[in-house]
């Protein structure tokens, strides 16, 4: 992830954008949202969730942690940080969702752009958190300005080199433009079809998710992962004992998230 972020640094300074959100949760699904207004909302998202955690503005906002540090300078300062970890937690900033719609525009908690989805996403979460359970959901990957013709069209198609998103944790799927909705299209639907405007070539829709032939069209990229619901949850489970090999129950008594798919939208961006 570190080096995605340097990586989506440079992808800036020519124009390309890559960003995700929270696409569906426990069977909520994030309406159709103009990339444009995606973008602005996950930018915004991302200023409150760093306004907010008392960490990025202890470490860094006070310039604790700085670029010129060496390595073995940055470690002691996190060893000193780690013993002060209870006094800058009572540091957080409080602000009300209301609050943080206000100032914000977003979400308190869900990277999702609707934030009336957002809503029926926590809420159906929960409810299936309070059963013992948990939930998945899908997080859209999006790249915009990408300029056409990066790919390979034979061994490295570029859609095929986004399936690597598959090494993601606990992302099961990775599906590129229409993906699994392409099995229930016809020819004539499926097909991204031209027109010639002022003298440029423009096509009529995306349902290729901006790769045709393993070369980018120019059109937004668009990926969707699938992530599983968290492993752990508060249910008995039949399991065996590994070293008896006897059949056994099991219910989780750790903490546990009720869904993965609000903490894994991150990582997929660069």
């Amino acid at each position: 992830m570190a080096a995605g972020h340097v990586a989506k640094r440079v992808l800036e300074k020519v124009g390309i954008d890559v960003f995700a959100y929270v696409k569906e949760a426990a069977s909520v699904a994030c309406p159709a949202v103009d990339h444009e207004k995606a973008l602005s909302y996950n930018k915004a998202y991302k200023r409150m969730r760093c306004d907010l955690d008392p960490f990025y503005q202890e470490i860094y906002v006070k310039g604790r942690i700085t670029r010129e540090m060496r390595f073995l300078e940055k470690s002691y300062v996190f060893a000193e940080i780690e013993k002060e970890i209870p006094e800058i937690r009572q540091k957080a900033p409080k602000m009300t969702k209301e609050e943080v719609r206000e100032k914000y525009g977003v979400h308190d908690v869900m990277n999702c752009p609707d934030i009336d989805a957002a809503d029926e996403m926590v809420t159906a979460c929960k409810r299936i958190h309070k059963t013992g359970d948990s939930s998945g959901g899908v997080v859209e990957v999006v790249a915009t300005g990408v300029p056409v013709g990066l790919g390979e069209p034979m061994f490295y198609k570029l859609d095929a080199e986004l399936g690597r998103m598959l090494g993601i944790g606990a992302v099961k799927c990775v599906e590129v433009g229409s993906g699994y909705a392409a099995k229930d299209m016809v020819g004539s639907v499926s097909n991204d079809t031209l027109r010639a405007e002022g003298g440029k070539v423009y096509f009529n829709s995306n349902n290729a998710g901006g790769i045709t032939g393993g070369l980018t069209t120019g059109q937004p990229i668009v990926a969707r992962l699938v992530v599983k619901p968290t492993p752990t949850i508060d249910k008995p489970q039949s399991t065996i004992d590994k070293y008896t090999l006897e059949n056994k129950m099991l219910a989780a008594i750790t903490r546990r998230d009720p869904t993965i798919v609000a903490r894994v939208w991150p990582v997929p961006r660069p």
